[in-house]
Formats: structure tokens, C-alpha cells, sequence
């Protein structure tokens, strides 16, 4: 319970200052009788039958608790018909035994951690006397043994340097990388095709994003089915969706899985419809005491209030009901955007209620549960929404290989976790997000990837987080008689960087491309085509420039673009990979293995991003399309230049709306730079910044770029529920004149030897920010 808040429920149920809110025979206070004694609703005698069943639909549920036509759902163990005991006597999910050890371990990895709070394989990372593991001078902080001049000194198995505890939590859940590095099977060769884009979950997310900028106050449930389910039929629009994941993953739902998900779609329908029904009488019943009060009129308005709050709480109930039929093991790249379709409507519509619950006849003690409700499902549904993606990658991170696990990190940011992100801004207003993840393909000959690896290739993916690859280096095998494989690829960007990633050694012939600067002309597809199963050339362009050039022109077609999206970078595959790679933002994003090849990772990003990747400003514009678009995220990774590049580290991480996180150490430091010339003159903003639990002291410096202007910010925290594992922060109002401005945030140096990891950044204006 809240501190503040003791026995907010009574004996009888009710809730703390609203005494005997349910009375004895279920009804509501103020509302007697709302159930009557055969379970009917007031006003709907009979609704539901004496075996349980809906009035008008008999025997729904059964006596042993299964669903008319479905006998036996659920078994007397707890289990789900055709899934007996999936969930054993240990806690352990049926057919993966003692997920969870008693020492708090994960199964198939014992023991990680150790007593004295070292990592598994890592003992004694730090000694008794607060020194690291091989660095064992009294009393000397782990981040000591760190060097700008000297960065080889960092040791690979410092962990702790680039993550604290919550991060590697975090990824655990991306990327597996808690789990044995075993080696999967090596899988067909294939070229992947690309995902596409549904145009409803695009919708989706722009409404979202519009409605966080600006509350939509009782229509936003409405408002959300109309693009889900345009044609008020929920179980079609949704089975297009459905249709499009399993021909994309090759992979489909069983009948009995298909049943429970139509039984859904269509009870979440028929019970929304009868809510958005009841909160359209309120208003017309509002409309008509206002242009002629009596007391009929009052108590007609009354009624519908009433039934309003009765079908808000049902549907709420049910949600919780039937979302569970949305986490479906073995399925998760179906599953997984289903299930974040549907608990956005959920978190939508308790939203609705807090804002209007008083119209719809909730007692101020009833909206503030429900805004309870809402945090905790906010926080309960992105945990559950990393878990299915957690089990997911790793079961095609070994059915599928590397191709498998991009694909479907590539579709799970389009189909899920960019909504997944707007779900933590949802209780604010004022604040217009903007997505800037990449998506990624993968062209070539598949193979495996062990379950400790994607981090590691995720970096060289992503290669320097905040430039585009100004010329990118390609080097494969052309001899006559021979294979033509592509043994690795070197991308330089703006300020230099970049590494090969591959064996250039192998390679007979190594064209380089140089990318457009124009953001107007920035490329977008790459195509050609690559050898069959026994011929591996390549023929392979950029747009329009052909890189390697091959007559033979049979074999595997590819042509990859994405709409609104320009090709960023382009990488490879190496097949090994260090134990230890830390890559920090002072590191070159690469490094030369012995690599067979025939594998290019191709990384694109939205168009959002033109004017900050054309040249080498690499500035955020804090007022584009004022006052429509008030504010500006700033991306932790999206940053103009960071001091001490050897004490920083980029992070993959989900569900951020970005391509990851940065963490600092020492005196290392991320600056932004702020373009700020369209603000009106010294107009009041205010500034959110998301912090890692765990983080050490931070503190943010706003100084101006051609001006002795400088000053610091205070924080306070927003809220204390986070937001998986992280915190928002939130500055005292500031002014800003029509200037650039940089943001340099930074570890306040002291004692603490825990690094600082954030996110992002929001400015918004003071006048327009509001929490829910």
C-alpha cells in the first residue's frame, strides 16, 4: 500500500474513505444492487445466468471453468488445455524446469552471482576492500584503473565499467546474454526479405504520439479502435496483422490458439462498444439538463453516469482477463505486436478514466485507484512485453541464426516497442516523441550466433551512434572459377572512425562508395542479387551505383528500402568475436577476424534524423513545427561530442524509441547541441531527463554556444514509479533567447564509483507540461 494511503482497502473490501464502497451483496455504494442475487447487472436483470454464463449466451463458461466450445480451458492444475502444467510446482514455466534457482540464478546458468556479489565467471570482481578484481591497491575505486591516454587499460571484464546492475538486467532481457554461449545450428542459407510496414500500426503510433502532446479527453479509446478496427470488426483487422507476421517469420498460430484470440477480439468489441455507448448518453444526457434542468433530466443524467462507471470498471476487469491469451510461449514474433496492441487499448482507456472518471460517475477514491492502475500496468505490461522478447529471440536465436534474430529485433521495434516506449509518456502531456531506432537487414548466407554475441555485433551495427558512414569499403573475393564472397565491409564517418569488420586480407578486390551529403539525395535502397546455395556471387548495389559487378545475375534477388527511411550504415558479420568487447565511444566500431563472409548488415533510419546526420552540426531543433510540435527529445545516443571518449559507452537497449542508452564514468561527459533560433525570445522550458536506477549524481549545464551565458540545472524527481528500471527527472523552468545552446550532462565527481547511465532528454515547454 502507499504510505500515505494506510488501509486504503477496509475488511469489507471497500476503499479507504469510501466505506462500504461494495456492499454484502456485491453492489457498488451508491449503487445497490448493481449485481443482483443471480450475478445479472442492475438495470440488465439476468445478465449472467445461474451457471455463469452471459444472458443470451448460455453456457459460456462451463462448470469446470472452460469456455463453451472449448471444453476444459483450464485444467485443475492451473494449466491451459493442450499446455497441462505450465506452470510447475517450482514457479518454473512447463518445459523450462527451475527457470529460477533458489540461489536466484537462471537455468543453465548457475549461480550468477556468486556470494561476495561478483557476476558468474567473473569471481571476485571486487575485493573486500572496494578495489577490482586484479587491481588489488587498498581503497582504490574500480574506475581508477581507467585511462583516456591509456585505454587498452580498461579491463575487458569490467562490466561494471560501461553497466551497473539494473543494465545488465536490461540486457539480459534484449539480448540473452545471460544465458551460455553455446553455438546453435547453422541454418539455410537464405537471403532475408524485408518486414513490412502495416499502415494501421503506423497510424497507431502517430495518434499516440499526438494524443500524449495533447490529452484527447473521452475519445481516445474511441479514437484508438477506429485505426485498429476501422471496420468495427476487430477479429478481421487484426487477423491481417496476424496473416502478415506469420508469412514474414514462416510461422503460424494452432486453431486452439486462433479460438481464444477470436473469442477475445470479439468480447474486448462487443463490451467497448456498450462502454463507448454508455459515455455518449452521459454527454447527451449533460447536454439536455443544461438546456432544460429538472429533476427527470438530473436523474436521467445520474443513471447514465452510473451505468458508464459500471461498464469502465468491467472492461478494465475484463483486459486483465484476456490479456494473458495475448503472451503465447513458442510464438512471439506473432504474438508479441498483438499483445501490444491490446494493452494499449488497455492503458488507453484506464487513461480516459482518470481524466473523465468524475463525469462517468467515479468517486475522486475510485480515480485515484485507477491512476494506481495505470502505473502499475504501464510498468507490469513493458515487463511482460521484454519477457516474450527475451524468449523469442533466444529460441530463433538458435532455430534461425543471425538473420532470424535481426529480423525479428527489426520487427518487434516497428510492431511493438515503439508504442511500448510512448506507453511511459503516456501520463504526461505536452511532450511529442519522436522515434529515431534504426531498422536493420541482413543479406547473405546465414549462420549461427551465440547467445553471448548480439551485443557485441549490435555495436558494430550500430558503429559511431550519432554520424552517418560518409564512405563505406567492401571487400570480396572475385577470381575466376571461385566464389565471390564478401569477406567484410569498413565505413568511415564524419569524423573519421570506423574499422573493418571482416578479413580484409581474403579480399581480391575492394571497391569503396561515398555516400550523398544532400540530405535531399540521401540513398535509400540497396539491391542485386546473391548466389544459390552453390554459387555465392555477389552483384550488389547502392542506390544507383553498382559496387561489385557480376554478369552471372541467377540466384537470390534482394532489394531492401524502407519508406521514410535512409540507409545509415553498413556492416557485417564477423564469425568471432572477442570474450570481451567493450567498445567504448573512443574505440573504432570494428576489428578484423578471420571471416568467410557473404554477410552485410544494412542499418537505416528515419527520415527525422536528415538534418542531424548531413553534416557535422549535429544539432536538435528545440521548436520544429511550433506550437503543434512544442517539443524536443534529445536521445542520449544522438549526442554532438563527448569529453573523454574512452569513459564513455553506448548500450543496446529497447524500448527507448532510440538505438540505445550512453553510460559515463569518471569525468566523462555526452554534450547536445540545441538549436533553439524558432523559440520565441526568452520564452520558459523545462527539462526531463531519464536516469538508469543505480545511476550515480548527475548534474546538467546549459551554456550558450556564442555567448559567455551559462548556468546549471536543479532536478527534482517526477515520479517514483519507474519505468522499466529507469526514473524521470524534471528541471526548474529555464529561459532561452533565440540562440544555440549546449546541454553537457555529466557524472558529479565524488566518491561514488557507479557510472551514470541515461536515455534521453526532453524540453518542453513550462506551460504546456502536465502529469497525469
Amino acid at each position: 500500500m502507499v504510505n500515505e494511503n494506510m488501509d486504503m482497502y477496509n475488511n469489507n473490501g471497500s476503499m479507504n474513505g469510501n466505506p462500504d464502497m461494495y456492499n454484502k451483496n456485491g453492489s457498488m455504494n451508491g449503487n445497490t444492487d448493481v449485481y443482483n442475487n443471480n450475478g445479472s447487472m442492475n438495470g440488465n436483470p439476468d445478465m449472467y445466468n445461474n451457471n455463469g454464463s452471459m444472458n443470451g449466451n448460455t453456457d459460456v463458461y462451463n462448470n469446470n471453468g472452460s469456455m463453451n466450445g472449448n471444453p476444459d480451458v483450464y485444467n485443475k492444475n492451473g494449466s491451459m488445455d493442450g499446455n497441462p502444467d505450465m506452470y510447475n510446482n517450482n514457479g518454473s514455466m512447463n518445459g523450462n524446469t527451475d527457470v529460477y534457482n533458489k540461489n536466484g540464478s537462471m537455468n543453465g546458468n548457475p549461480d550468477m552471482y556468486n556470494n561476495n556479489g561478483s557476476m558468474n565467471g567473473n569471481t571476485d570482481v571486487y575485493n573486500n576492500n572496494g578495489s577490482m578484481n586484479g587491481n588489488t591497491d587498498n581503497q582504490v575505486p574500480a574506475y581508477n584503473i581507467l585511462s583516456a591516454e591509456n585505454p587498452s587499460n580498461i579491463l575487458e571484464s569490467d562490466t561494471r565499467c560501461t553497466l551497473n546492475v539494473k543494465n545488465v538486467q536490461d540486457e539480459a532481457i534484449c539480448t540473452g546474454s545471460n544465458l551460455t554461449n553455446e553455438i546453435g545450428p547453422l541454418v539455410v542459407p537464405i537471403a532475408f526479405t524485408p518486414i513490412i510496414l502495416t499502415p494501421a500500426l503506423i497510424e497507431v503510433g502517430e495518434w499516440l504520439g499526438v494524443q500524449i502532446g495533447k490529452w484527447a479527453l473521452s475519445t481516445a479509446l474511441k479514437e484508438l479502435k477506429s485505426f485498429l478496427f476501422p471496420n468495427s470488426d476487430p477479429q478481421r483487422e487484426m487477423e491481417k496483422l496476424r496473416i502478415e507476421l506469420e508469412n514474414s517469420f514462416n510461422k503460424k498460430l494452432t486453431e486452439d490458439k486462433l479460438n481464444f484470440l477470436t473469442a477475445a477480439y470479439t468480447g474486448f468489441n462487443n463490451l467497448s462498444n456498450s462502454f463507448i455507448s454508455a459515455t455518449e448518453r452521459v454527454k447527451a444526457a449533460e447536454i439536455t439538463l443544461a438546456t432544460a434542468p429538472s429533476q427527470e433530466n438530473q436523474d436521467i443524467l445520474d443513471e447514465a453516469r452510473t451505468l458508464a462507471r459500471d461498464y469502465f470498471v468491467s472492461l478494465h476487469s475484463q483486459m486483465i482477463v484476456w490479456l494473458p491469451q495475448f503472451e503465447i510461449s513458442g510464438y512471439e514474433e506473432i504474438s508479441l505486436p498483438l499483445f501490444t496492441q491490446m494493452c494499449t487499448l488497455h492503458l488507453t482507456h484506464l487513461k480516459d478514466g482518470v481524466l473523465m472518471g468524475q463525469n462517468w460517475g467515479l468517486s475522486t477514491d475510485d480515480i485515484k485507484h485507477f491512476k494506481g492502475e495505470f502505473y502499475r500496468l504501464s510498468n507490469d505490461y513493458t515487463s511482460r512485453a521484454f519477457d516474450s522478447f527475451h524468449r523469442g529471440f533466444n529460441r530463433l536465436r538458435t532455430q534461425q541464426g543471425t538473420a532470424g534474430v535481426i529480423k525479428f529485433r527489426t520487427a518487434m521495434n516497428a510492431y511493438a516497442f515503439d508504442n511500448i516506449y510512448k506507453w511511459s509518456l503516456l501520463r504526461y502531456e505536452g511532450i511529442n516523441p519522436r522515434i529515431t531506432r534504426s531498422l536493420w537487414h541482413y543479406i547473405g548466407y546465414n549462420s549461427s550466433l551465440g547467445s553471448n554475441d548480439f551485443n557485441t555485433l549490435y555495436k558494430l551495427m550500430v558503429g559511431i551512434p550519432h554520424e552517418r558512414f560518409r564512405t563505406v569499403a567492401i571487400g570480396y573475393r572475385a577470381k575466376t572459377g571461385e566464389d565471390w564472397k564478401v569477406t567484410g565491409a569498413k565505413s568511415t564517418f564524419y569524423s573519421g572512425g570506423g574499422e573493418w569488420v571482416g578479413n580484409v586480407s581474403k579480399a581480391t578486390r575492394i571497391p569503396v562508395y561515398t555516400t550523398k551529403t544532400d540530405w535531399r539525395q540521401f540513398e535509400r535502397r540497396i539491391h542485386g542479387r546473391l548466389g544459390t546455395e552453390q554459387y555465392t556471387r555477389w552483384h550488389l548495389t547502392i542506390q544507383d551505383t553498382n559496387i561489385i559487378g557480376n554478369s552471372y545475375l541467377t540466384g537470390l534477388p534482394f532489394d531492401i528500402s524502407y519508406p521514410d527511411y535512409f540507409i545509415r550504415t553498413i556492416s557485417a558479420k564477423p564469425e568471432a568475436y572477442p570474450i570481451y568487447k567493450s567498445l567504448s565511444l573512443g574505440d573504432k566500431p570494428g576489428y578484423v577476424v578471420d571471416n568467410p563472409g557473404n554477410n552485410l548488415i544494412i542499418g537505416f533510419s528515419p527520415d527525422n534524423l536528415k538534418t542531424f546526420m548531413t553534416d557535422g552540426n549535429r544539432y536538435h531543433s528545440i521548436e520544429s513545427g511550433y506550437p503543434t510540435n512544442p517539443s524536443c527529445t534529445i536521445p542520449a545516443v544522438l549526442y554532438n561530442s563527448v569529453s573523454n571518449p574512452f569513459q564513455a559507452y553506448f548500450n543496446d537497449e529497447l524500448g527507448n524509441g532510440s538505438d540505445g542508452s550512453i553510460t559515463l564514468i569518471r569525468r566523462g561527459g555526452a554534450h547536445y547541441l540545441v538549436d533553439s533560433r524558432s523559440a520565441s525570445y526568452d520564452r520558459s522550458f523545462r527539462l526531463i531527463i531519464r536516469i538508469q536506477a543505480g545511476s550515480s549524481a548527475f548534474k546538467v549545464t546549459v551554456r550558450s554556444r556564442h555567448t559567455s551565458e551559462s548556468f546549471e540545472l536543479n532536478f527534482t524527481l517526477l515520479s517514483d514509479q519507474d519505468i522499466n528500471y529507469y526514473y524521470d527527472y524534471i528541471s526548474q523552468p529555464f529561459n532561452l533567447s533565440s540562440t544555440y545552446y549546449y546541454i553537457d550532462v555529466e557524472r558529479v565527481l565524488s566518491d561514488d564509483i557507479r557510472a551514470l547511465t541515461f536515455n534521453q532528454m526532453i524540453i518542453v515547454p513550462t506551460t504546456e507540461f502536465q502529469i497525469l
